[in-house]
């Protein structure tokens, strides 16, 4: 059986500066996400605001079903005021909801 996807997910392959352009903060009461051009957006900038330190997880094995990316977790120090910002690749463990210190390779695959 194959997974469904709902929708296309991209990579980002360019940014950059366009100059000043207007811009606006929506807030959609409940799930606070919304489509805007096609693309997912989400609204957490109150959130990011206020804390100290902002930590993103992005397990590419969800995405591109690929075995050489099981276990595998990148997380991305995007946010530290009190430090260094950073990414590294972790091993990760779903059936026990632990992260490890290296990266290791399962099954074989590199």
């Amino acid at each position: 059986m194959t997974k469904k996807r709902k929708f296309l997910l991209e990579k980002i392959t360019e940014i950059k500066a366009v100059g000043k352009k207007e811009c606006y903060d929506l807030t959609v009461p409940d799930n606070h996400n919304f489509f805007a051009n096609n693309i997912l957006v989400h609204n957490s900038g109150s959130l990011e605001e206020s804390a100290d330190s902002c930590i993103l997880l992005h397990n590419n094995y969800l995405y591109s079903f690929d075995h050489k990316d099981y276990g595998k977790i990148e997380v991305a120090i995007a946010k530290n005021r009190h430090g260094r910002t950073g990414a590294t690749t972790l091993s990760w463990y779903p059936e026990i909801m632990m992260f490890g210190q290296k990266v290791i390779t399962i099954g074989g695959h590199d």
